[in-house]
């Protein structure tokens, strides 16, 4: 992945992609083929192949992003500091914290780039260099670095996976911790213009894996919100830049005027009941009451909440009771005649408002 600056190259080049295997073994070949030699890795990752600009654009930055300079600053970064970039490329980077900080670790899904990355930083010993499988960052423990970055990578990736990036980012994060992201601004008129001419040839089929993909500023503050960022500094230009510090505590969600949402694990829509049976699943957002209809009247009784649920825990962070979340209702024997009815799970919060968790489309046969 690493630090894209050069955006033209995907709309340019419209040659079709074709994936093999997983998402990621598709964002892998592409970015192998972008790293095909030096001179290409350094002309996909950047405007020119001169090496001092190269180098001092990842001291400095540019127009478009931030360099090592100010990220240490950023950090608060020091020589006891670790450090790890998300999508690293080449190490253009890399190269220039590592001489600021303890250690400095480059991730990126490409083999090949970060062969170049290890020319590029030979003879630097504070460096080390992991392949990505996918987006877990499962070769680092719990609160393993100072800071965490990924500097104009997240735009190549579809939302499902930069989000990913975000919440293992939070997890590999000591308590404090900062983090730098960004990624292109749709609602920019410049950007927006590149986004119709990239949808233009990415359809379908057709889709390059490694395209330029957009976000606009709510989008991106609700992800990092959910993952468990406190935004300290967010700039919205052509490039939405993140400065965030990992929530040492997890705040209770906002008040978005929203009703409670959830799901309703069981019984499945159209099975068929015999005897007694559970309304299971979970439900968040201030709930303090789920009541199970029968065929939108007949009351069934409230569900037991606050059971545990350590699936939904790491999906929900901002929710400090995401992990206890869990609703269950028993149905006797005989409350309900044999056929066909539908039920009703309403979830109502401490504001008094309601909603059906069964989306008003769930029913049952009861055996006779």
């Amino acid at each position: 992945m690493g630090f894209r600056g050069r955006s033209s190259i995907h709309f340019r080049e419209k040659k079709a992609h074709e994936e093999s295997g997983t998402v990621f073994t598709g964002y892998r070949e592409w970015w192998d083929q972008a790293a095909e030699s030096w001179d290409r890795a350094k002309d996909t990752t950047y405007v020119v192949n001169d090496e001092a600009d190269y180098r001092s654009r990842g001291l400095h930055g540019d127009a478009n992003s931030p360099g090592a300079r100010q990220l240490v600053e950023f950090g608060g970064l020091g020589s006891q500091s670790s450090v790890l970039e998300i999508g690293c490329g080449a190490a253009r980077i890399g190269r220039e914290m590592a001489a600021m900080v303890g250690e400095w670790h480059g991730a990126d899904i490409s083999p090949k780039m970060l062969e170049h990355a290890r020319q590029w930083t030979e003879g630097v010993s504070n460096v080390f260099f992991h392949v990505l499988s996918g987006s877990a960052l499962s070769m680092f423990e719990e609160a393993s670095f100072d800071f965490v970055y990924a500097n104009t990578v997240f735009m190549h990736l579809d939302k499902e996976d930069l989000y990913q990036y975000l919440l293992e980012s939070h997890r590999v994060l000591k308590p404090g911790g900062r983090a730098y992201f960004d990624t292109w601004n749709l609602l920019h008129p410049d950007t927006y213009r590149l986004w119709l001419e990239s949808q233009a040839g990415n359809r379908g089929t057709g889709k390059v894996r490694g395209r330029i993909q957009f976000s606009t500023a709510p989008e991106l503050k609700r992800y990092l919100e959910e993952a468990g960022f406190d935004v300290i500094r967010f700039d919205e230009d052509k490039l939405l830049q993140a400065f965030c510090e990992k929530s040492t505590v997890r705040p209770w969600a906002n008040e978005d005027g929203w009703p409670p949402f959830g799901y309703v694990d069981g019984p499945r829509n159209e099975s068929t009941v015999t005897g007694d049976f559970e309304v299971t699943g979970w439900a968040l957002d201030r709930v303090v009451r789920i009541e199970v209809l029968a065929d939108g009247s007949t009351s069934l009784g409230e569900a037991a909440l606050g059971l545990p649920r350590p699936d939904v825990g790491p999906k929900f962070p901002r929710y400090p009771e995401a992990d206890r979340c869990g609703y269950r209702l028993h149905v006797s024997t005989g409350v309900l005649a044999a056929g066909k009815h539908t039920l009703q799970v309403i979830a109502t919060d401490s504001a008094g408002r309601s909603t059906d968790l069964a989306g008003y489309h769930l029913g049952i046969v009861v055996a006779g």
